[in-house]
């Protein structure tokens, strides 16, 4: 079967004049002997041609059609006109001499042979050649200095006579074609290819260029032993073909492992592939199906997805120009190195449209949530295979049976081998990790080779959070008690120490990973802890019986999707047209604001202090020039922070980066964690990824309410050169201003509760001072920029309506002695209708104004002043809205 698909292969392809004619063959040659009409060497000419190889330039042996090489292994055989130094030359590097010469008097034999009848100069200049050549002398030739090292070495000579190779004279062809086409001696059999009745072949040609067989070539029909033999025939008589269809399967078999774009290595195996009436652009769309898009300007995945649907489904589809029929049959080979010979690993005909049918329900069984980590959109095979092996290992080949089993399994849309489960379960347990081509492989198998109903609850592309199935379950309650450590503390993770115990002997490990859980979460801060105990809640609640004794191997696989379902929650992309990564802290949020604005802040204090100068032993603060109170805008950003800290109670996407008592590198490290780096790695990692920049600064943004919004410095990312460490952000405050000068007050105090033991002998109350501002009204005006927004951090409406919401209550939630009566009294926004603003931000400021009430000589509340918006002074394509 695989000989006779073969075969007809090699007719389609020679209709179409894309390979040699029988007894013809490509050969590699290296040099040219130019001989005159008395046999004589001239010259020796380079036939190497430069070849780009990737970024470098080789040079490699030219391929001129030749005559069909012959099949050698241990033999002493000679190609007709054209050989290595040893057949035309007689000499070598391998010091035999006596084979050396051997190999000389056979290539000399079978040209004089063939030759010394014709009459033609080029033949006759062969003949001459082999009849005068001194093999003694043949190192001191002048025409062979300056090439004798390489030629010596084995480079394929070729003749040369007036400027023609052999196969362009037609007396010498012709020879050939005779010589090849006359009738072997033997018995006639019928041929199991062709079914004429043909003498047998006895050894056929070889092939080459499969990956790990002999360089000189293999064999794909060979018998070597008796014990293989019957009837008492020997050799290739065990199975006749004849010399035409050996040559047809070897030559078509060795233009398709030439043919370096359509061969395709998994494991140990070499993979061909080719349609029935020789269509290359079959070849092409079945290696792309295979391996995905290698170039996404000319095609993406997407394109390709939408090619295999339209064939599955029985369409033709326009590939190039060329339609692609379903119908077409295909033909699929994987043969692997077994010594002299090849060994058939698989060989799988079907319509292209099955095969395609195939591949596309394996991609629809395989896919799983992406961790970011991976390049692509469909998971090659070789990828997924090279999860079964050690990274850290010298050979890191798959198993040649498994490897032909699954991709069987993947051409056929049968069931996936075990030895594909068991191997991913060893490394995962080896390595206590699970990446999305492992998790894709535990899904695709339970999909396929389990009957479990339970199983399909959890065999999903992403979390499927209404499953209460208790190995899934279990699964992700794990990652979050890892979470929760990773929050809590930097100590050794509980996944080094107990995952792959956790995964078959629950009972034995959950009770100490609960305690340990708690333990943790007492050093989370309120929103946080908040947050992972509502996450551990719910997880409890599902658990409906006691942890289970142990796992089989196929519930220990739900515990591992459950885990990484779990996980990759947290890194759902939010608004992906953004191109922004996210984490578990991120809820879906709506665009970037697409309006600029502005805004004045209007509030005040009584008897308080509204921002102490630590320099000045935390008097308010005060312009020395005007005597005018200041509060800065640091002071105003934290109040902010504090409102949105309270409220939101460290809600996905609302966390915030700039707070007491957290030093900022350990939020800096949840990226480094969520890019699979560190601090250490992170220059050698930017070298393989440019856009790790944008990737931080996605990841930081969106987790973080307050560097989305006001931007930050993050000196951790500055340090590794990166150039996400500044942030700009959209909201920008300048320095609140009191509307009148102040007079801060200086009171002194008393208290009852003396500080040290010796002084309560002496007294009974101590002194103490504090300031305040009897009354102050003050106006601090801010920017938000749409365009930044939109470029940099993706600030959104729901951000917007936040910070409203957090500036109208921000002292609310911030009352003290010091500040007991602050509050804000009104909140002005300007709204443009676009992105860059209609007009400049101080006129808007100026349209604003506040003005004592006549008749008030000492203001000592907000009603003692008038507040006016001048909005005929406002430019057209401004809104104003008043709040408060």
């Amino acid at each position: 079967m695989i000989l006779q698909a073969l075969a007809d292969y090699y007719e389609a392809l020679a209709e179409k004049g894309k390979i040699s004619r029988p007894g013809w063959a490509k050969a590699k040659v290296s040099y040219a002997l130019e001989i005159d009409e008395n046999g004589e060497l001239l010259q020796v000419y380079p036939l190497k041609d430069e070849k780009k190889a990737g970024k470098k330039t080789v040079t490699e042996p030219r391929e001129i059609e030749l005559p069909a090489p012959v099949k050698r292994s241990s033999g002493v055989e000679a190609n007709f006109l054209w050989d290595n130094s040893s057949y035309i030359l007689g000499i070598d590097d391998k010091g035999k001499p006596k084979r050396t010469k051997q190999c000389f008097e056979a290539a000399k034999a079978l040209h004089i042979s063939l030759l010394e009848s014709s009459d033609d100069k080029f033949a006759k200049a062969i003949v001459r050649f082999f009849e005068r050549w001194e093999i003694s002398c043949a190192r001191e030739n002048s025409a062979l200095s300056g090439f004798i090292e390489d030629i010596e070495a084995g480079a394929n000579l070729v003749f040369m006579f007036e400027g023609a190779f052999p196969s362009q004279n037609r007396a010498i062809s012709q020879i050939w074609q005779t010589y090849y086409n006359s009738s072997e001696e033997g018995e006639c059999m019928r041929c199991l290819v062709t079914g004429e009745k043909v003498v047998p072949m006895q050894i056929h040609p070889a092939i080459k260029g499969v990956a790990g067989a002999q360089p000189s070539g293999a064999a794909l029909v060979s018998f070597n032993a008796l014990a293989f033999c019957s009837y008492n025939r020997e050799q290739n008589i065990n199975a006749p073909v004849g010399k035409y269809a050996a040559f047809a399967y070897t030559s078509a078999l060795n233009y398709l492992l030439s043919d370096k774009k359509h061969v395709k290595q998994i494991g140990d195996t070499t993979l061909v592939y080719w349609a029935e009436d020789g269509e290359p652009c079959y070849q092409d769309a079945f290696s792309k199906f295979l391996d995905g898009s290698d170039d996404e300007n000319i095609m993406t995945d997407k394109d390709l997805d939408e090619y295999m649907e339209a064939i599955a489904k029985g369409f033709p589809v326009n590939w190039e120009g060329i339609p692609l029929k379903p119908e077409n049959r295909f033909y699929v080979l994987g043969v692997s190195p077994n010594a002299g010979r090849l060994s058939v690993r698989f060989f799988q005909r079907d319509g292209f449209g099955s095969f395609v049918r195939n591949i596309r329900k394996h991609y629809d069984d395989i896919e799983i949530v992406s961790d970011d980590q991976s390049k692509w959109t469909n998971i090659p095979l070789r990828e997924l295979l090279g999860e079964t092996v050690n990274k850290n290992s010298s050979d890191k080949t798959s198993s040649p049976q498994m490897t032909g089993d699954t991709l069987r399994a993947v051409l056929t849309g049968g069931k996936y081998p075990a030895t594909l489960y068991q191997q991913t379960q060893l490394r995962i347990k080896a390595e206590r990790e699970i990446n999305r081509s492992r998790a894709a492989i535990i899904k695709a198998y339970l999909l396929r080779n389990a009957d479990n109903i339970k199983f399909k609850e959890a065999l999903e592309v992403k979390l499927n959070e209404n499953t209460a199935y208790q190995p899934y379950v279990l699964g992700r309650l794990f990652y979050v008690a890892e979470a929760i450590q990773e929050k809590a503390s930097d100590v050794t993770s509980i996944k080094d120490k107990y995952f792959s115990s956790a995964c078959a002997t629950p009972a034995v490990v959950f009770p100490i990973v609960i305690d340990l859980v708690g333990k943790h979460l007492r050093k989370l801060d309120g929103g946080m802890r908040t947050y992972y105990e509502k996450q551990l809640g719910e997880l409890m609640a599902l658990i409906s019986e006691n942890y289970p004794a142990h796992h089989n191997l196929y519930e220990q696989g739900i515990f591992q999707l459950g885990y990484y379902h779990q996980k990759q929650k947290r890194f759902e992309k939010k608004d992906k047209s953004c191109g922004a990564a996210n984490t578990e802290e991120v809820n879906n949020m709506s665009e970037p604001i697409k309006n600029r604005y502005e805004f004045v802040i209007l509030f005040d204090v009584e008897n308080g202090n509204p921002n102490g100068d630590p320099d000045a032993g935390n008097m308010p603060r005060i312009d020395p020039e005007t005597n005018l109170g200041i509060v800065t805008d640091v002071c105003i950003k934290r109040k902010i922070r504090n409102y949105v800290e309270t409220v939101k109670e460290n809600a996905p996407g609302y966390r915030i980066y700039i707070k007491e008592g957290v030093p900022l590198n350990r939020s800096d490290s949840e990226a480094y964690a969520y890019l699979g780096t560190n601090e250490n790695d992170i220059k050698e990692k930017k070298k393989k990824d440019d856009k790790i920049d944008e990737k931080i600064r996605s990841f930081m943004c969106e987790n973080f309410f307050d560097i989305r919004t006001f931007g930050a410095v993050m000196t951790t990312f500055v340090k590794g050169a990166l150039n996400c460490g500044q942030v700009r952000g959209p909201v920008q405050l300048g320095f609140a201003r009191s509307v009148e000068p102040i007079i801060p007050q200086e009171i002194t105090i008393t208290r009852v509760a003396i500080t040290k033991e010796s002084d309560a002998e002496k007294k009974e109350t101590e002194f103490g001072r504090k300031y305040i501002v009897p009354y102050g009204l003050y106006r601090c005006e801010g920017y938000i920029s749409a365009n930044l927004a939109r470029k940099t951090t993706g600030f959104s409406e729901e951000d917007l309506s936040l910070l409203w919401e957090a500036i109208l209550n921000m002292f609310e939630y911030d009352h003290s002695a010091a500040r007991g009566k602050m509050a804000v009294r009104e909140l002005i926004v300007f709204k443009h209708n676009s992105e860059l603003g209609n007009a400049p931000s101080y006129k808007l400021f100026e349209s604003v104004t506040v003005t004592r009430k006549e008749g008030v000589e000492v203001p000592r509340s907000y009603k003692d002043y008038i507040v006016k918006v001048d909005e005929s002074s406002v430019p057209e394509g401004v809104t104003v809205t008043r709040m408060g």
